[in-house]
């Protein structure tokens, strides 16, 4: 599958939104499809985070993050059982006034024949609701998980 790619403009502080993104253990609070997420290894520019998500079925995978904060996030997949290739990036541009345009880009290739025009519209169905999660988030003022501030 050809990488997709998203732009959008949306009004919130890149700050905010950079620290929703990077709150990985938090996803399941609000991110759809998405019921675990566990850091298992952890520096300053550097995750390696555990998901599980449920969309047909269970997804169990594990991506190396990496961080330049507070512009790009990226991602590519160590392992799972069910994904061939898993690769993006989160890119964010302070734009004035609260504003931050958000470049979002993704490649997903299961191992399992899926066929294309399914992977395709799950994809870009999903991938506008995906960052509507994050932005939502972002607008509740604490950027980070009650999870976070519990601690």
């Amino acid at each position: 599958m050809a990488t997709i790619t998203r732009i959008e403009i949306v009004d919130v502080p890149t700050k905010h939104l950079y620290k929703v993104i990077a709150d990985y253990e938090a996803y399941p609070e609000f991110v759809p499809h998405i019921v675990h997420a566990k850091i298992i290894e952890e520096d300053l520019r550097f995750r390696r985070v555990q998901f599980k998500a449920h969309y047909l079925r269970d997804i169990s995978y594990t991506l190396d993050i990496f961080h330049d904060e507070p512009r790009r996030i990226w991602w590519q997949l160590l392992e799972s059982p069910l994904i061939k290739v898993s690769s993006g990036s989160w890119e964010l541009r302070h734009k004035g006034n609260s504003k931050t345009e958000v470049e979002y880009s993704v490649q997903v290739v299961p191992r399992v024949f899926v066929p294309s025009s399914i992977v395709e519209a799950l994809t870009l169905r999903g991938i506008p609701s995906l960052i509507n999660a994050f932005v939502g988030r972002a607008r509740q003022g604490d950027p980070l998980s009650s999870r976070a501030r519990d601690h």
